[in-house]
């Protein structure tokens, strides 16, 4: 057993590093034809449940044997491919066809840091040379030799060094800092949920759990800011003084900034704005519906142009009178402006 330890830690090439993720019980669902279930959140439309860290597990498993490791953006992979997925995904769980996009933006982060990972431990001869290896690691045999030397080619190319230039600038100059597991805000929420009892936080309780450092390290400045003007508003809330509103919650006023589309703080990777906050309410359309007496009178009336004539002072007043009001904001103008001399008189 030792032995075979120390030949694993041989390979990865850094003792401590996790080794390659099996997934089995996911995979002996999959053999045997019956899908696992699977438990979603009402609120943040994620998984839960006791076959959760199995379902991450499988999708990244998946996305390791699928998708070429070169492949730069996952929005752009090969339709077919993504379907591939998708169904080897389903093949070990019940997933219904409303998550399928959770599903792929799910393998999209699983590739990102398996790219990252390959490339911390397994690219480089010597990193501080440059040299890189000239065959794929043993341990992902499903790389072929073609995929690997794309890789390396992105890896030392100008864009990538750029692109990993400014995101370590970004990591170094880091205002907020988050001490929360690598299970992100999911985790947080569960933990919270075990400690208190509770089924939903906050955004802002979630976030100052996730900023809370454990052991000797302090929050930065600019954290503690955040959690002093979290207390200014929550007692602003209690007094009355402040109402929080679809995108300007407790959390969106504390920190002075209203939030990015994509990456919600406080909140599961995977939750975007629409799943936070709901959908934009709008207002109701009236739409005026044409009568058949309206119909055949359009339809004379386009006639008679056809023909060279022009509508009678009457005919124009009867149209006039039922025609939208261009100043109503409630009539669907589109819908009238459908009607053509083609429509009318077919």
């Amino acid at each position: 057993m030792g032995a075979k330890r120390k030949s694993k830690d041989k390979e990865r090439e850094k003792p401590g590093v996790r080794g390659h993720t099996l997934a089995r019980r996911a995979q002996a669902a999959s053999e045997a034809g019956t899908p696992l279930p699977l438990t979603w959140d009402d609120e943040t439309g994620l998984p839960t449940g006791p076959y959760a860290a199995d379902f991450a597990s499988w999708v990244g498993v998946q996305t390791k044997l699928y998708v070429p490791i070169h492949t730069e953006d996952f929005r752009k992979l090969n339709p077919k491919l993504a379907e591939l997925l998708l169904e080897r995904i389903r093949a070990a769980f019940i997933v219904p066809d409303c998550y399928k996009d959770y599903c792929l933006s799910r393998a999209a982060e699983s590739l990102r840091q398996w790219k990252v990972n390959v490339s911390r431990y397994d690219l480089y001869v010597d990193k501080n040379t440059g040299e890189m290896k000239s065959h794929p690691p043993s341990k992902y045999p499903n790389i072929s030799q073609t995929h690997w030397d794309k890789f390396k080619a992105y890896r030392a190319s100008e864009k990538f060094k750029a692109l990993s230039t400014r995101n370590t600038e970004n990591i170094t100059h880091k205002d907020s800092i988050y001490y929360g597991s690598r299970g992100g805000y999911r985790l947080v929420n569960e933990t919270l949920k075990k400690e208190h009892g509770e089924k939903k936080f906050d955004r802002h309780v979630t976030w100052n759990a996730g900023h809370t450092p454990k052991s000797d390290k302090e929050r930065t400045q600019y954290d503690k800011a955040i959690v002093a003007n979290i207390e200014k508003v929550l007692k602003e809330f209690e007094e009355g003084k402040f109402t929080p509103t679809r995108r300007e919650d407790i959390l969106a006023k504390a920190i002075g900034r209203p939030e990015h589309p994509s990456r919600l703080r406080g909140v599961p990777l995977h939750v975007g704005v629409t799943k936070l906050f709901g959908k934009t309410p709008r207002k109701k359309r009236k739409v005026t519906k044409y009568t058949d007496q309206m119909v055949q009178l359009l339809a004379s009336v386009v006639l008679k142009i056809n023909a060279g004539g022009k509508a009678s002072e009457e005919e124009l007043k009867m149209i006039e009178s039922i025609l939208p009001n261009k100043d109503n904001d409630e009539t669907n103008v589109a819908q009238h402006e459908k009607v053509g001399a083609d429509e009318v008189l077919s």
